[in-house]
């Protein structure tokens, strides 16, 4: 299975606009510029994702959105899922991937957790895989995702997709 991992976007911070709850936060102008040139970067390299999954956060959910309109997904080829909030568990991860039928997933979510997902998936949750806002990840795992079966193919920040 090809995993791109996404780190959401830039968000406005906390207290502006009212915002009153971290899970609220939406996208900053930047954010959706950053989401946007993902996207077509994606679309440029080829990049074919089957499913969109999103951490049912605001920023992480208008993240996704704007890659699947970017991407020209269907409403079906999205979905959130609590797994990827922060504070979610890979092996629960590990086994809502391994019940997909498809081949290449986005998973949109959150530092410092993307972090530890991928060093589960190459061997060691301490590896430390750095993901800037709206930055990427190609983990790709010829078998099951499980902890150490994933190779590191890739990984990009924001000024790469500019």
């Amino acid at each position: 299975m090809d995993i791109y991992l996404v780190r959401h976007a830039d968000a406005l911070p906390l207290g502006m606009n009212g915002i009153a709850t971290d899970d609220d936060r939406p996208l900053s102008d930047v954010g959706w510029r950053q989401a946007a040139n993902l996207g077509r970067a994606f679309k440029k390299r080829g990049v074919t994702p089957e499913l969109i999954v999103s951490s049912p956060l605001a920023r992480s959910v208008q993240t996704a959105t704007e890659l699947r309109t970017v991407l020209d997904l269907a409403d079906r080829h999205f979905e959130t899922r609590d797994e990827l909030a922060p504070g979610g568990r890979p092996k629960k991860l590990a086994r809502y991937l391994n019940g997909l039928p498809w081949r290449a997933v986005v998973l949109v979510g959150h530092q410092p957790d993307l972090s530890r997902y991928a060093g589960w998936l190459l061997g060691d949750k301490d590896v430390l895989v750095e993901f800037a806002k709206a930055g990427a990840a190609l983990i790709r795992t010829e078998a099951s995702v499980s902890k150490g079966a994933g190779a590191l193919l890739w990984l990009i920040t924001p000024e790469w997709t500019e």
